[in-house]
């Protein structure tokens, strides 16, 4: 009896044994295909991300070309007049930009950088009295590089973001030289002309962005990592130093990061304020190569905007799109 009963068993487990190992086997390879599936679709989510920003990068290209165009147009009148023999004063040079330009939200200043009080003209009153058309850039810090501001038709010569004197809106200004009269001397002199535009008119370009990402932030700095653009949730006026404030890393990996940033298109893992896991795309604008565009979204917001991974955590996934730092750009 008890030998019939062995036999049974070991049938019974020749049977069993064998099943449970093609089961083991058929479960591990459908954890591996779906491993080897979410780790496509997190690649492809990266890919996704950084071909936005890099289309966002030639939409603001673009526009920024067209402004300084306008811009252009404004100056090459008043140093036509001048090359003429038929310079015009400053109010002449004001009066024509008036006429010339479409939007009220857009205003002309033409300032003198010789003056002490760096004072000049607008095409708009003051705010906060209709009666004057006096500006002054005596206390906003913005010409840093003024000699770097050339004529040639092309190039993009961009203030970083700054409060108008005149309206307190944030405004970024476009710049080209200009030679009028000086109605009181009589000699010709050299102002600069500014392009004044809001920065919401900037802002509304990326409007295409709030479909697929609605959380991800925009900045623009130049390659000390001075904010152009500030994106909210960079909290230092510096972006290498808000990620050196938040983001621990040797001097050698901080440098590296440095020189990924402003030499390459790619896309890198960083902490917020909040310890958050965020991805960083990042590109240089085509019109400034001493500008680059950074697109900043959450982890878990990227993780969002895609198809549901039913067999692993939200944590999981996360992790995996924030290892995107150990990606490198694209040379």
């Amino acid at each position: 009896m008890g030998a019939v009963y062995r036999r049974i068993c070991v049938k019974k487990a020749l049977i069993i044994i064998p099943n449970l190992l093609i089961m083991g086997f058929i479960l591990f390879f459908i954890l591996r295909y779906a491993e080897n599936r979410a780790t496509e679709s997190d690649e492809r989510a990266i890919e996704a991300f950084e071909r936005m920003t890099v289309t966002t990068s030639q939409i603001i290209s673009n526009y920024l070309g067209d402004e300084q165009h306008l811009c252009d147009i404004w100056s090459n009148y008043v140093n036509c007049s001048a090359e003429a023999g038929a310079p015009m004063t400053a109010e002449e040079a004001i009066s024509y930009i008036r006429k010339a330009k479409i939007s009220p939200e857009i205003s002309g200043h033409l300032i003198f950088l010789d003056d002490p009080k760096r004072a000049g003209i607008s095409t708009a009153a003051n705010i906060a009295d209709p009666d004057d058309y006096r500006v002054s850039y005596k206390n906003i810090t913005i010409f840093d590089n003024i000699d770097d501001v050339s004529d040639v038709d092309g190039v993009v010569n961009l203030t970083r973001a700054y409060t108008n004197p005149m309206n307190g809106t944030q405004s970024i200004a476009f710049l080209n030289h200009v030679t009028v009269l000086d109605e009181e001397t009589g000699v010709l002199r050299s102002g600069l002309i500014m392009r004044v535009v809001p920065l919401s008119r900037l802002e509304q370009k990326l409007v295409f962005l709030k479909g697929e990402y609605e959380n991800v932030e925009i900045s623009l700095v130049d390659k000390e990592g001075n904010y152009v653009v500030h994106g909210k949730s960079f909290k230092n006026s510096n972006f290498f130093e808000y990620y050196k404030s938040y983001n621990t890393s040797a001097p050698a990996e901080y440098n590296k990061v440095v020189a990924e940033i402003t030499g390459n298109t790619g896309t890198m893992g960083i902490k917020n304020v909040k310890g958050e896991d965020c991805v960083l795309s990042y590109t240089p604008l085509e019109t400034l190569k001493i500008w680059f565009l950074l697109a900043y979204i959450p982890v878990e917001d990227l993780v969002n905007s895609r198809s549901v991974d039913w067999l692993f955590s939200d944590d999981r996934r996360r992790q995996r799109l924030y290892n995107a730092r150990e990606m490198t750009g694209n040379e």
